[in-house]
């Protein structure tokens, strides 16, 4: 039997995915100057077009975060909200599956 795809499920996912993602941050220092501190969904929606837009600028920037001697830190930010901390059951979803030891389910 296989699963139903479910909007719902997905975009609260997607939104629980993007509020974990925005309680940490990419910082980078320069000795103990911070350079850059942006959320880490912002990131990596940069990344993304920038190596779909110009696929050296990535690479460019990685060249110089190394001769420059900065670093790159993935750190949780203190300000941010609390992401949610429980995901909505569905009604007709399975409440177990004698097939699948708690060792083998996924971990979401």
């Amino acid at each position: 039997m296989a699963d139903k795809f479910h909007t719902e499920d997905w975009l609260e996912r997607a939104k629980e995915a993007f509020a974990k993602a925005n309680a940490r941050r990419v910082i980078i220092r320069q000795q103990e100057h911070t350079v850059l501190s942006v959320p880490l969904s912002w990131a990596v929606i940069v990344g993304l077009v920038a190596s779909v837009v110009a696929p050296p600028v990535p690479m460019v920037a990685l060249v110089l975060l190394f001769v420059t001697h900065a670093s790159l830190t993935i750190e949780d930010d203190p300000t941010a909200p609390a992401p949610p901390t429980h995901a909505r059951v569905r009604d007709d979803a399975p409440v177990s599956d004698p097939r699948i030891s708690p060792d083998d389910a996924p971990r979401f």
